[in-house]
């Protein structure tokens, strides 16, 4: 559960999910016998194919559904932080694609979907609908520490689940 702290009440904001795939499992699991190191994130980054300009496959995704309405501003606000001192480029391009995505704002219920490709691009999608690619490795690798690096993840409770079960895998 992603939450938002409003002045002194925590509100639930979205679920969030993560699946991995087979391969990328494999890194999480090598990750999790080496009992230290670079993070998770790198590790799984490390481990795609970036030399590659076609992805072939989707290593990972996060599933975000909203337990509440919330504005366009609002979401993508919400990445502010996250996103400080990465490529201007890349944050335009990440907020122009959700715009696109997100025509009349957020209602409860909504899902988005984050898949992380083996080239290190990132495909979205609105409750089905696909939008572009964002081709921002930095900006993707970021965005995937948002939810599964102990400095940045906005869910404690998907981490410790992440690395419960990643244990469980190993």
């Amino acid at each position: 559960m992603r939450r938002k702290n409003f002045y002194i009440v925590d509100v639930d904001v979205y679920l969030v999910g993560i699946s991995l795939a087979d391969d990328t499992l494999k890194v999480a699991k090598q990750w999790n016998s080496n009992g230290g190191g670079k993070s998770l994130v790198d590790s799984i980054f490390d481990s795609y194919h970036l030399l590659s300009s076609k992805p072939s496959k989707v290593t990972l995704s996060a599933t975000l559904r909203f337990c509440r309405g919330a504005t366009t501003a609002q979401f993508l606000n919400a990445f502010e932080d996250a996103f400080k001192g990465c490529d201007q480029v890349a944050v335009e391009d990440f907020k122009t694609v959700f715009s696109e995505l997100i025509t009349a704002g957020i209602k409860e219920k909504d899902e988005f979907v984050f898949y992380w490709l083996d080239n290190g691009d990132v495909v979205v999608s609105m409750n089905g609908q696909i939008g572009n690619v964002l081709p921002h490795k930095e900006l993707n690798k970021r965005l995937l520490e948002v939810y599964i690096d102990p400095k940045r993840t906005v869910s404690p409770e998907l981490l410790h689940s992440l690395e419960h079960n990643i244990q469980l895998a190993s």
